[in-house]
């Protein structure tokens, strides 16, 4: 996707766009956590599983505001302030799950 937005620049603030990335990030946290709570898992594995779900999340939070950013109509807003809502919600999970 990556690759796309620099041929297509106009891609960089497509709002529908944006929200995808914002949702592959979290389904990537996702995963890192599901990772680190599996106890096969080794100390170091866990460690750097962390950080990636902390970077991920950071992410997604800032495709998500640009996202909104550029919504050109409700129906987007809609959507995206869920998914800002659901994020919310998952960070407070993660941090309740690595105290």
């Amino acid at each position: 996707m990556s690759e796309s937005m620099l041929k297509y620049p106009n891609l960089a603030h497509n709002s529908t766009v944006l929200e995808k990335r914002a949702t592959a990030k979290m389904d990537m946290a996702k995963k890192c956590i599901n990772t680190s709570r599996d106890y096969k898992s080794k100390l170091k594995i866990k460690a750097r599983v962390w950080e990636m779900c902390r970077e991920l999340l950071e992410e997604a939070e800032r495709y998500l505001n640009l996202a909104l950013e550029n919504a050109e109509n409700h129906n987007e807003n809609f959507f995206i302030e869920k998914d800002i809502n659901f994020l919310n919600h998952f960070e407070t999970d993660f941090q309740k799950s690595i105290k």
